[in-house]
């Protein structure tokens, strides 16, 4: 699907390919449109980038339709160092965390309707997070978080693709999905948390499931209000319910890359699925 992109990337001598449509790119190459679009240039783990994308260490990132046009366009990076500069790698976050146990600070009353829910959902992995305590605990909140708040939307931003002398590029209203929005104070400040929540066995997360849905809401948040971005990794057995927490602190940088998101502490957690 990418190799001819790919070589074009090559043999232009430059880190980052010029965006373009998605639909064009299919055409002039003779090749027909996959059904699934969204899944081959919205990457959501290293494991699921397309073999040729990972095999050059090239990432694909999908940047909406610009104005006057309907076809979502795409464009391609090189790594600098290696895939740490687009997917948060969980070996490398979790692995080395000693898992703690966690028992929820909330009633039998306000857990209750948890216990009615044999399987959770990834948005009832993160409530379930916030309603016990586990996630105030893992992040040092002072005091019950907001009801979180999800959704999905168009937006246009900007943004590095990779590093800020190679180019940069727009996200022309193009879909952004979010997990999860809350508020909650920490260090006596009021802060915002920005949720993507995973099920399932360690593995990887695309930077920009977290990048995205920062650019979308900045413009929205006061300047004085800071943001946190969490990513959570959530799996269930028989009984209980595991959660690896990590949790990037990003700049106030107009036009951030997704290399410049660094972890700044992570966690695990281990509490009793309340259906048990």
């Amino acid at each position: 699907m990418f190799q001819t992109a790919i070589e074009e990337l090559e043999a232009s001598g430059h880190f980052v390919s010029k965006p373009e449509s998605f639909r064009g790119y299919c055409n002039r190459t003779n090749q027909a449109i996959p059904r699934d679009v969204p899944n081959r240039i919205s990457v959501q783990t290293l494991s699921t980038l397309d073999g040729e994308l990972r095999d050059s260490n090239v990432m694909v990132f999908r940047l909406g339709a610009p104005k006057g046009t309907r076809a979502t366009h795409f464009g391609l990076a090189k790594t600098v160092s290696s895939w740490a500069d687009y997917f948060f790698l969980d070996d490398e976050l979790f692995s080395s965390q000693e898992t703690r146990a966690f028992i929820p600070s909330a009633s039998v009353r306000d857990l209750y309707a948890f216990s009615l829910m044999p399987r959770f959902t990834e948005t009832t992995l993160v409530n379930f997070a916030l309603a016990s305590g586990l996630l105030a605990e893992a992040l040092g909140l002072e005091e019950a978080p907001s009801i979180p708040v999800t959704g999905r939307s168009t937006y246009t931003f900007d943004f590095c693709p990779r590093i800020k002398e190679d180019a940069l590029w727009t996200h022309h209203a193009g879909q952004v999905e979010i997990d999860g929005v809350f508020t909650a104070r920490r260090n006596g400040r009021d802060c915002l948390f920005i949720v993507e929540a995973k099920h399932g066995g360690l593995d990887s997360l695309a930077k920009t499931k977290l990048l995205y849905p920062y650019l979308a809401l900045r413009p929205h948040v006061p300047k004085s209000m800071p943001i946190s971005l969490i990513y959570l990794r959530a799996t269930t057995s028989h009984n209980s319910i595991n959660y690896s927490i990590a949790e990037c602190l990003p700049t106030q940088d107009e036009t951030l890359s997704p290399i410049d998101l660094k972890i700044e502490n992570a966690s695990r957690f281990s509490v009793t699925h309340p259906s048990r």
